[in-house]
C-alpha cells in the first residue's frame, strides 16, 4: 500500500518494521537527516587549564573529571581564560557559587 500510494499515513510501527527489514533507519525512509549522538564529545583541554588541573593534583586536591571537562567548557563573550590564575578564579568563583564540590 505504501508503494502504490494507497497509504500516506503509516504508523511508527510499521516505519520501524520496514526500517528493520530494509537496515536503515526511520530518518533514511523520510529523507531526514541522520542525527549522531555521541556519548562524551571530544573537548579540548587548553594548555593552561592542563597546568592548573596539575597544580591542584600536587596541591592534594585534584580535579573530577566532570570539574576538568565543565571548566574546559567554560567560555564569557566568546573567550576562555587564559593563565592558571585565570583558572583558579573560575574554579573558586564555581565552587563558592554552587555550594563546594560533591
Amino acid at each position: 500500500m505504501l508503494e502504490s500510494g494507497d497509504m500516506t499515513n503509516p504508523s511508527l510501527d510499521k516505519l520501524f518494521k520496514i526500517s528493520e527489514a530494509l537496515e536503515c533507519t526511520i530518518a533514511d525512509l523520510a529523507g531526514e537527516p541522520k542525527t549522531v549522538v555521541r556519548e562524551d564529545p571530544p573537548w579540548e583541554i587548553p594548555d593552561s587549564l592542563r597546568e592548573f588541573a596539575k597544580r591542584k593534583k600536587r596541591e592534594g586536591d585534584p580535579l573530577k573529571d566532570e570539574e576538568l571537562k565543565s571548566l574546559a567548557h567554560m567560555q564569557y563573550r566568546g573567550k576562555r581564560p587564559q593563565t592558571i590564575e585565570d583558572w583558579a578564579y573560575v574554579y573558586e568563583f564555581l565552587k563558592r557559587t554552587f555550594g563546594g564540590r560533591k
